[in-house]
């Protein structure tokens, strides 16, 4: 009898061992039991992109499809831009392996390529997890690209590419099924670190023992209550919650700054500082964590009346700001960088000159400049000087030139907001009123040009922020604001403020394409001043596709700060055959107040 007590102890022990190593995958692996889950029994689809990459027009189409398989073609619009369009099939998968042929028509010139990929699925942080598919015989005209079977997920396809003529028609063939597993997955894509995994096994094992030990003796002792049972479980779990669901995520949205990684223990040697990594990287990542800043941050602003974090301080009114800028405005600009930019613009004269080309530079006014006195009880010297007038004086008695600044003229006009409340871009209020500071200045030479009234455009208003960016060529994107995300108020983000917005009235009449650069625009517009203008920027110049295009014959908007690979995207090199390619008549360099470092990077040894 008491063999058989000790047995059904023994078993209940593994299957709680199990259970709870399966519990605490999170910590020692990458959604190890959602992605076999999915991968193994709920999974029942497989993805194939297809891809005719080069410009606008080129296109990819099914047709003449042979399965054995239910499938659904589509063409996704969120992958139609400046450099082609897509097609994607969704095949039903079993455990079998079936056919899938098809004929694939090309439009265009271009790289076409194909994609192998897993199903696509999302976790409760929003993140991609793997959920696999298996795939062999892929060939393209008979050409093959995959012989034995090969596992992929949705983000880690298998990418096959080759050069492609308008009117090619390539005959595809791949074979497909539900993944079968191999003891290879759990490393290669479930990332499971076997130290992490091992030392979760016997925590778990140890915890199950005593708490069946436990429960036994509790069972067995009349006098103790079934409350102490649950209590003793209860606690125990508890203890565990925070390892319930380990973060994945690279990058913090709430805090703007990336998560620490997990520390090796033996990298050719010993790691002695394995304990304090270890314990960044699960104060980084452990169950509850965004609650709990969420909960500081609303201590925060009821105690102190601003909530902060690493990169954001938002005011008891909801403004909010960028605290690396409202410091850069705070701090006197050297005089080793007063003379770099103005060598630069000195430069940038120059070339103007020497093609013939009308330089404008103007400052735009960012939100920290405008509004910065609203956190006089944080920061105590905030409003006592403004720097940025300092260099604009330097600039204009070095180089003789006019520099728009219209900070006074942003300050005065408060009848509507001149920056999102919750994001860090101007408004179109605000862009609309440096276009025309932008265009007094202009006119001072081009007097026949005519400025823009409010009477030019239908205005509406909305409680959401805009993008510096267009979905596809010219609609809008809206947003809550990326303030907002970066200190963690998705939900709490205040809506309570309205902007004005803009369409001109010829809106239909303007010819928009994009340009040659990424996030760059061309437009026309027939009855715009005959001259040619080119204007660099950040963002913020995005919100002047709003205005300028109906201004001028010809206008090419040029974005810098676009590719973080880029040694130095401000490099006026990268823009000057551009320039030049366009007989640019006008240039105008915008950078706002809070990036006027921006200046010394057009030139860099």
């Amino acid at each position: 009898m008491k063999l058989v007590h000790i047995r059904k102890r023994f078993i209940l022990v593994v299957l709680c061992t199990i259970l709870l190593t399966l519990f605490f995958a999170p910590i020692y692996s990458d959604h190890l039991v959602m992605g076999l889950w999915d991968s193994l029994l709920n999974n029942e689809t497989a993805r194939i992109s297809f891809y005719n990459i080069g410009i606008a027009d080129n296109a990819v189409k099914l047709t003449d499809v042979e399965t054995s398989a239910p499938y659904e073609a589509e063409y996704p619009q969120s992958c139609n831009n400046e450099k082609g369009q897509c097609a994607a099939v969704n095949i039903n998968v079993v455990r079998k392996w079936q056919d899938f042929a098809a004929t694939i028509k090309i439009k265009g010139n271009g790289k076409f390529t194909v994609n192998l990929r897993g199903a696509y699925a999302k976790d409760g942080d929003d993140n991609l997890y793997p959920v696999l598919v298996d795939y062999r015989f892929a060939n393209i005209n008979n050409r093959s690209f995959l012989s034995g079977r090969k596992s992929f997920e949705h983000d880690r396809p298998h990418t096959y590419t080759f050069d492609v003529k308008d009117g090619d028609v390539l005959k595809f063939f791949v074979q497909v099924r539900k993944h079968h597993f191999r003891f290879s997955d759990l490393t290669h894509f479930y990332k499971v670190n076997w130290l992490l995994f091992i030392s979760v096994l016997v925590i778990s094992f140890l915890l199950s023992y005593k708490l069946i030990q436990y429960i036994s003796k509790f069972k067995l002792l009349e006098h103790n209550s079934r409350i102490d049972i649950v209590f003793v479980a209860v606690f125990f779990v508890l203890l565990f919650v925070p390892m319930s669901h380990i973060s994945s995520a690279e990058k913090s949205m709430q805090e703007n700054r990336m998560l620490a990684t997990y520390p090796k223990l033996f990298n050719k040697v010993l790691n002695l500082e394995y304990g304090k990594q270890f314990e960044t990287w699960f104060n980084d990542r452990f169950f509850g964590r965004s609650l709990f800043l969420g909960f500081q941050n609303d201590l925060n602003f009821y105690i102190q009346k601003y909530i902060k974090n690493q990169h954001i301080i938002k005011a008891l009114d909801d403004t909010m700001f960028e605290r690396g800028a409202l410091e850069m405005l705070m701090k006197p600009v050297s005089k080793e960088n007063m003379q770099k930019i103005s060598s630069n613009i000195k430069k940038i004269q120059e070339f103007c000159k020497q093609n013939n080309i009308d330089l404008y530079i103007m400052i735009p006014p960012t939100k920290e400049d405008i509004y910065k006195d609203k956190l006089k009880s944080v920061y105590k010297n905030i409003a006592k000087k403004n720097y940025i007038n300092e260099l604009v004086q330097y600039i204009e008695e070095q180089n003789h030139l006019k520099i728009i600044y219209p900070r006074n003229l942003f300050i005065q006009s408060q009848s509507e907001y001149t920056h999102y409340i919750t994001d860090h871009h101007w408004s179109e209020y605000g862009a609309f009123l440096g276009y025309q500071s932008l265009m007094k200045a202009i006119q001072e030479k081009y007097q026949d040009v005519e400025v823009l009234q409010d009477g030019d455009f239908n205005v509406f208003y909305d409680n959401r922020a805009r993008k510096g960016i267009y979905d596809g060529l010219y609609n809008r994107i809206y947003l809550k604001g990326t303030n907002c995300s970066r200190l963690g108020l998705k939900e709490k983000c205040p809506d309570k403020f309205y902007y004005i917005y803009y369409n001109h009235k010829d809106r239909d009449r303007l010819d928009i394409n994009y340009g040659p650069l990424k996030w760059s625009r061309v437009t026309h517009y027939d009855k715009g001043y005959d001259k040619n203008v080119t204007y660099i920027s950040n963002s913020y110049g995005g919100y002047w596709l709003e205005f300028l295009p109906y201004t001028f014959k010809s206008v090419q908007m040029l974005r810098a700060n676009t590719d973080e690979n880029l040694k130095n995207d401000w490099d006026l090199k990268r823009f000057e055959p551009h320039i030049l390619g366009f007989k640019t008549n006008i240039l105008v360099i915008a950078v706002p107040s809070s990036y006027i470092y921006e200046l010394k990077r057009f030139f860099e040894d």
